[in-house]
């Protein structure tokens, strides 16, 4: 009950194993996640974050973990542009920083002396990504949007709509748009009701689009696994 709509899971198993209790996983059972769906899911993360990081800090420690590859900087390659899709970008890409994530147009000689340089990935937006790869392409076909990626690994899953909810009174918001973000601006305001103005704020955060943006960024430039030794936790700062 501490926790405020975040970590409260993982907490339960950190509580249940400290029980003696054992996680089993059941590799036939298969389900869907709609991450970060919760309205207000981020509002307290750093407070659950650094809660859960006093509680369990210590055990952690000692848990090994195998190295995984991370995407850093995100560079963005633009292509064909129009007013709709220039402000679905803009919302995703303000979510990728959100994150921590670099956003540049162009990596210099000298950024490469940072380590999050050297991890980078683009995002082609309208063009051809395997031009740039590793990368995630998003394209359009069929008057859905698509997201593919190019490099280590090649997936291709259905565009997650992203839209900021401020933007809502947009000279664009009536319009319809493979992006689905017209659609979304329409719904916050509450032309289609209030549950699905609700469903929409749970849904078409644009930090939800980041993570999936993110998370195939990974497998572009890394595959679905980066072979690693099982290494130890360093300490977790809470200053």
């Amino acid at each position: 009950a501490a926790f405020r709509n975040g970590f409260e899971d993982a907490d339960l198993c950190m509580r249940a194993h400290a029980d003696g209790f054992k996680a089993r996983y059941v590799a036939g059972s298969h389900f869907a996640h709609y991450e970060g769906a919760t309205i207000g899911r981020f509002e307290w993360e750093n407070e659950n974050e650094r809660l859960f990081y006093r509680r369990w800090s210590a055990v952690l420690a000692g848990v090994p973990r195998t190295e995984r590859g991370e995407v850093g900087a995100i560079v963005v390659r633009r292509g064909t542009s129009d007013e709709t899709g220039d402000a679905v970008l803009g919302d995703l890409l303000e979510a990728i920083r959100s994150y921590g994530h670099p956003v540049v147009e162009r990596i210099a000689p000298w950024q490469r002396f940072d380590r999050r340089f050297r991890t980078a990935a683009t995002l082609a937006w309208n063009c051809d990504g395997a031009a740039f790869a590793p990368s995630v392409e998003v394209l359009v076909r069929d008057g859905a949007a698509r997201v593919r990626t190019h490099g280590a690994a090649s997936v291709e899953v259905p565009w997650m709509p992203c839209a900021d909810a401020s933007r809502a009174d947009r000279a664009f918001a009536g319009k319809r748009d493979a992006y689905g973000y017209a659609d979304l601006l329409a719904a916050y305001s509450g032309a289609y009701g209030e549950e699905q103005a609700q469903d929409a704020r749970r849904t078409g955060a644009p930090r939800r689009s980041a993570m999936r943006v993110l998370d195939l960024a990974r497998v572009a430039r890394f595959g679905f696994e980066r072979p690693g030794k099982a290494t130890a936790n360093s300490p977790v700062d809470l200053s």
